[in-house]
């Protein structure tokens, strides 16, 4: 439960961690803000009252756990959607 801005390089999952040490919580979420969970989030602020994970939710706070894994520059490709599925569904 809490309230985080979204910064540069984050995805709908990792807006889900940092908020609530959840991955489910970014579903939820762009869910309600109507977006796509293919694409980007906005940079804007987002919060849930809703309680995922307890004690994964403490630690990412106590620990300023914070993931940006779009523009992950590995070679690994993380993205589940080819961008011919986001063009045909968008």
């Amino acid at each position: 439960m809490g309230k985080t801005t979204i910064k540069q390089g984050q995805t709908w999952w990792d807006v889900g961690v940092e908020l609530t040490g959840a991955w489910e919580a970014g579903v939820d979420l762009a869910l309600a803000l109507g977006a796509s969970m293919t694409e980007p989030p906005p940079r804007t602020t987002v919060a849930t009252q809703q309680t995922y994970n307890k004690p994964m939710e403490r630690y990412c706070h106590a620990e300023g756990v914070s993931p940006a894994t779009l523009n992950d520059n590995t070679g690994i490709h993380w993205q589940i959607f080819a961008p011919s599925f986001n063009t045909i569904f968008r």
